[in-house]
């Protein structure tokens, strides 16, 4: 039972050790590419203003501040009527997408964690395979079901 306990030290140290280097790098990554991405979101906010104007020109409203609270809440639920519901279906899809691709990420980290902690000799995968489930629910207690899942699938050659 000592050896299970040390055992899953090793493992979650491992994995420890292989967040610190792969978290800092695409945290890098977005911080570069947040200008760019906030320029984007600029442009698009921009262009919807520009729409939402054009829908106003068209009901022949020149100063929206002249209306009531009422009245603005009405235009506004106008326009987004006109819209339609393909922006959050489209908004749905893009979450659904990024949830997929965290998803694969982190089970793909788990297979890196494993394939280290073999290759450098913390735990074999006749060991891992003795006593799967105790070093199974301690990654998913420290990281979640997908890194385990990563884990488990290089471990038992899926």
């Amino acid at each position: 039972m000592r050896k299970l306990i040390k055992n899953v030290i090793i493992a979650s140290m491992s994995i420890n050790m292989l967040a610190a280097t792969v978290i800092p790098a695409s945290a890098s990554v977005l911080y570069t590419s947040g200008h760019a991405q906030e320029e984007a979101n600029l442009n698009s906010l921009e262009a919807e203003i520009k729409k939402f104007h054009q829908f106003l020109e068209k009901k022949g409203i020149t100063d929206i501040q002249a209306r009531t609270d009422e009245e603005k809440e009405i235009l506004l639920n106008q326009y987004l009527n006109q819209l339609g519901r393909t922006r959050s279906v489209g908004a749905v899809l893009g979450a659904i997408a990024a949830a997929i691709a965290i998803g694969k990420g982190l089970y793909g980290a788990g297979r890196y964690a494993a394939m280290q902690a073999v290759s450098r000799g913390w735990i074999s995968k006749t060991q891992y395979r003795r006593n799967g489930g105790g070093y199974y629910w301690s990654i998913v207690a420290g990281f979640g079901f997908f890194v385990a899942n990563g884990f488990d699938d290089y471990m038992w050659d899926r």
